[in-house]
């Protein structure tokens, strides 16, 4: 969560659903001279997204789940976590796995996207079409932030992250 005392300005990037988004405006609301209205758009624009535009009441943030993107270290981390095998894969269901990516929490997105892999392959079993959404819907939001972060497209990161999962798989063996 993005902290009170932290306050945002134009430019600043935040995450929301795994999504990075750009602060590009900041206004006060006419009837109040201290709440400010925060409007912030899409970085990564798609063919769906590109007139999107959210505004959120300064004093509304704490009650969110929008947070500052990872630092490059914290993601490198995990990004190295992503490709060691597992030992065995926990069970995380795809309902969770929808309420993981909605908690915003990246690190919880690495590990869910991890073990859904890792147990689908070692069940000998392929996604069904729902739940090939879900796990890329994860990995897409995963190699978002990690693209922003460490500077590179948001393609380039979701490939690494699929080649890591087979690494994977054929270390563990």
């Amino acid at each position: 969560m993005v902290k009170e005392e932290e306050k945002l300005k134009v430019g600043d990037k935040i995450i929301d659903f795994g999504r990075v988004y750009r602060v590009f405006k900041i206004n006060k609301k006419k009837r109040s001279s201290e709440n400010r209205l925060i409007h912030f758009r899409p970085f990564y624009k798609k063919a769906n997204n590109r007139d999107l535009v959210c505004t959120i009441p300064e004093e509304n943030l704490s009650r969110t789940n929008l947070r500052r993107p990872l630092e490059k270290k914290e993601i490198k981390k995990l990004l190295k976590g992503f490709s060691s095998p597992l030992e065995s894969a926990e069970s995380v269901n795809f309902d969770q796995a929808k309420k993981i990516i909605a908690a915003n929490n990246f690190s919880a997105m690495v590990d869910s996207a991890k073990n859904l892999y890792y147990s689908r392959k070692i069940e000998g079993k392929d996604f069904t079409v729902s739940q090939k959404r879900v796990f890329n819907s994860l990995i897409g939001r995963i190699a978002e932030e990690s693209a922003f972060v460490l500077g590179k497209k948001p393609e380039e990161i979701k490939t690494l992250y699929v080649a890591l999962s087979f690494n994977q798989l054929s270390l563990s063996r």
